[in-house]
């Protein structure tokens, strides 16, 4: 307990002094205060309105109902940055920022680091990929992202739309043509074409078996051999027939040309060979005639005819003297 006898307007007086304006305290002389009553009296007074405090001051609480200006930063240890400045160490100094790298909030409160070596930089123009051949994978590219334009090897698929390696023919253009194998040509260019191996209607290029050939220009380095087969019975021109020696020794024989409309410059020479009395007949195809006639007769051993189709008509261009009948 504390005896107040006199000294209230002491304690008023060091109010006054700090400038604190002060309500009349209600005591009588001689009253014996209780801390409670005391701490009572002292809220009238505090907090203050106006006036400066020096020297140190020690409050459990401070309350700021307005604007509170520091003449120096306050520099907050706990929880905080422990730093009067906002800089990197602010940031170093706030548990779960220490890592190095990028930063990665993985849920409330709960943060990770990436290392940069794990992210593709753009400056590396994807040279820091792991595996360039797995990239490709996942990218859904083949192996022929890899080859250059000058030697690309196509070992399947597709060419507008036509298997490669498969029969069916395809448009395609190249300098320098080479098969391995058989190789099949629709229609060459008219400016003409050289082919230096392979085959022709399966027939080998410079082999000794005739084949079909058409070409503005023929020339031979050497002789040229031409086709020639013998007959013993009636038959219709065969598509390589040029020369056609008949043996009528076992009856007559009709041989029958081709139509004319679809034989446009072609030429067959026909001769009988046997000395029998058996006459060859050399047919027509349909309503085509020959010098103007259906037919032509050799009956004489060795007569022969050679004839030439102009498109519309055959036309004798030889034959051996007294051998038409």
């Amino acid at each position: 307990m504390l005896r107040l006898v006199r000294k209230i307007p002491l304690v008023l007086s060091f109010f006054s002094l700090l400038g604190i304006p002060l309500a009349e305290a209600q005591f009588t002389p001689g009253q014996i205060l209780t801390a409670a009553q005391l701490n009572s009296q002292f809220a009238l007074y505090v907090p203050m309105a106006g006036g400066t405090l020096t020297g140190p001051l020690t409050v459990p609480n401070l309350t700021v109902t307005s604007t509170l200006s520091l003449s120096t930063a306050l520099p907050v240890a706990s929880g905080g940055t422990n730093s009067a400045t906002a800089s990197g160490t602010a940031l170093d100094n706030i548990t779960g920022f220490s890592g190095t790298g990028l930063i990665n909030r993985t849920g409330a409160g709960a943060y990770s680091f990436t290392a940069l070596s794990s992210i593709l930089q753009g400056s590396n123009n994807l040279s820091d990929v792991g595996s360039a051949s797995t990239a490709r994978t996942n990218l859904g590219l083949g192996s022929i992202a890899t080859q250059a334009a000058s030697s690309v090897a196509l070992t399947g698929g597709t060419v507008n739309g036509t298997s490669v390696g498969a029969t069916t023919a395809s448009t395609g253009a190249f300098t320098t043509l080479a098969a391995s194998s058989t190789a099949t040509l629709n229609t060459l260019a008219s400016s003409g074409a050289t082919i230096t191996g392979g085959s022709i209607n399966g027939t080998s290029v410079g082999g000794s078996t005739a084949a079909a050939v058409t070409s503005t220009t023929l020339t031979a380095t050497s002789a040229i051999a031409m086709p020639n087969r013998t007959i013993t019975a009636s038959t219709s021109a065969a598509a390589t027939d040029y020369v056609v020696l008949v043996n009528a020794a076992s009856g007559a024989v009709t041989y029958t040309l081709p139509a004319a409309a679809s034989s446009t410059n072609r030429i067959f020479v026909i001769q009988k060979i046997d000395s029998s009395a058996n006459a060859i007949t050399v047919a027509r195809a349909g309503s085509d005639t020959i010098n103007g006639a259906t037919s032509q007769t050799i009956s004489s051993q060795y007569g022969a005819l050679m004839l030439q189709s102009n498109g519309t008509t055959w036309t004798i261009l030889g034959n051996t003297i007294a051998t038409l009948g």
